[in-house]
């Protein structure tokens, strides 16, 4: 999760609230937490997550998003647009 003050808060938040949610099956798939909330995302499609994150609280400031097992998955900054869900298949 990093050492960033999002990187932490999310890591709390994963420790006391989303482990014990998951299971093997979820490996791989990618997890988005708003690190105000600790409210989460997870699915296979990392938009797909992402979308759904948003759609949730798009005023969220800080959202954190890891791959299920990895130690790195991959970065996703910014925020959604009209249409630019089209882009991404979603």
């Amino acid at each position: 999760f990093g050492s960033s003050e999002s990187g932490q808060k999310a890591q709390e938040w994963f420790n006391e609230r989303i482990a014990a949610t998951l299971t093997t099956d979820d490996i791989g798939k990618h997890l988005v937490i708003d690190t105000e909330t600790g409210e989460f995302e997870l699915d296979a499609n990392k938009y797909q997550a992402s979308r759904r994150a948003y759609l949730k609280r798009p005023e969220a400031q800080t959202r954190f998003g890891v791959k299920v097992g990895y130690r790195a998955a991959s970065t996703t900054v910014g925020w959604w647009r009209d249409g630019e869900a089209k882009e991404h298949g979603l």
